[in-house]
């Protein structure tokens, strides 16, 4: 077997077949956007509309807490730029409900763009929200990331002609490592950086897998996550794989793959395709991907009675957060749909969950659990705070099932 050393990656590596989303440079999709709000009478969401122009899009929902967090920062960047720059919000809801957010604070400033078929925010590969991309005056994409990492200074370096600002160290090279991560890590962080080299900002593109660079306790196991951009210290292999794959823990199999304690150190950044990344992970630990189809152990979310207890009627924007102490989570939710319980047990239990309750309603959640609670502590909440339980079903799903790489006769040593 091959030892595992540090892969780094700043440029593309690959002939792959097109991506969905456009990269760095390339000129963008057609936007699509079925109708816009709060644009001046007359305005067009097309790229030969807006040539001449930047223009940031914004893609957002009304119900998405960190979206709605990054409203005044996006609203103040449109309040010193809208002479040169064209802000769109681009949401998946209806005009209803959009119209009815803005009655409320914080108002979006800028204009807003309905995608209601998700054209746009499948032409851009867009996974998680808020996501925030910077078209300069030919429609060529120049920026992806989070609406917060778009500062001022970034955007005078874009309107000035620069793709890419300038990659600085913070503080003193000269500092340890662990004073170096814990700077990293302090303050608004971002995921896609290298918090060992202390940038202030990660490269365009950027893969790296190395073992880890701390092997002590002086710097803790970070993970930081954000759409296809991760950032992870001291994890091990198995957790560096799962980090590819957005699939309930039981339904990623790695019971075929030689025990590990090794720790390493993950970091993709800028717009690396994150399926690159990926084949590139199972690479270094002589590692591949099958997919077969199996019956699997599932929850469905049932009543345990005749009606929901703690429901509200659907309305626009949400209150949803959690709160951690060293013994359990506070989870609240002012406006949880009962297909998003579903998506949040699966996370919880790590075992599929579907809705099997007819309902238009609601739930005013307000659930408190242990660390590492199980199925059984999670129905026996849910029963108590909403009338719903779980019961336990066989389904059949795909199953993700990552094995040691298969080699060809010709790749047989003698």
């Amino acid at each position: 077997r091959r030892t595992l050393g540090a892969i780094t990656l700043t440029a593309a590596l690959f002939s792959a077949p097109a991506l969905a989303q456009p990269a760095i440079g390339e000129r963008s999709p057609e936007l699509g956007i079925e109708e816009l709000l709060n644009a001046p009478e007359g305005a067009e969401a097309t790229l030969d509309a807006l040539h001449g122009k930047f223009v940031v899009l914004e893609f957002w929902a009304t119900w998405c807490g960190p979206c709605i967090g990054a409203i005044p920062h996006l609203n103040g960047l449109h309040a010193a730029y809208k002479d040169r720059v064209v802000f769109i919000s681009v949401t998946d809801e209806d005009r209803p409900a959009v119209e009815a957010f803005q009655e409320n604070e914080p108002v979006i400033a800028n204009w807003i763009g309905i995608d209601a078929d998700r054209s746009l925010f499948d032409a851009y590969g867009v996974r998680g929200i808020p996501h925030t991309v910077v078209l300069d005056h030919n429609g060529r994409v120049v920026f992806r990331g989070g609406p917060h990492e778009l500062s001022p200074e970034r955007l005078d370096a874009f309107l000035d002609g620069e793709r890419q600002t300038e990659r600085r160290p913070q503080g003193d090279p000269n500092t340890s490592i662990r004073d170096r991560v814990l700077a990293s890590f302090s303050g608004v962080t971002f995921a896609g950086r290298d918090p060992v080299q202390g940038l202030d900002q990660s490269p365009h593109l950027q893969f790296i897998l190395r073992p880890a660079a701390v092997k002590d306790e002086s710097v803790p196991q970070i993970a930081f996550k954000s759409g296809d951009r991760i950032s992870a210290l001291r994890i091990k292999r198995d957790s560096v794989i799962r980090h590819f794959y957005d699939v309930p823990a039981s339904l990623l199999d790695l019971s075929g793959l030689e025990p590990s304690e090794a720790e390493y150190d993950l970091i993709v950044g800028g717009d690396f395709p994150i399926d690159d990344a990926r084949r590139l992970a199972l690479r270094a630990f002589d590692a591949e991907e099958h997919r077969e189809i199996r019956t699997v152990r599932a929850y469905r979310l049932v009543l345990t009675g005749v009606s929901l207890r703690n429901t509200v009627p659907p309305m626009p924007g949400t209150d949803a957060r959690a709160q951690f102490s060293d013994d359990e989570t506070r989870y609240i939710d002012s406006q949880m749909t009962l297909d998003f319980l579903a998506e949040t047990v699966t996370g919880w239990t790590g075992i599929p969950c579907e809705n099997a309750i007819d309902s238009d309603e609601r739930l005013k959640m307000d659930l408190t659990l242990p660390k590492r609670a199980g199925p059984e502590v999670i129905a026996a909440r849910l029963e108590e705070a909403h009338g719903i339980t779980l019961e336990p079903v066989e389904i059949q799903r795909e199953v993700v099932v990552i094995r040691p790489a298969r080699r060809d006769e010709a790749d047989r040593p003698e």
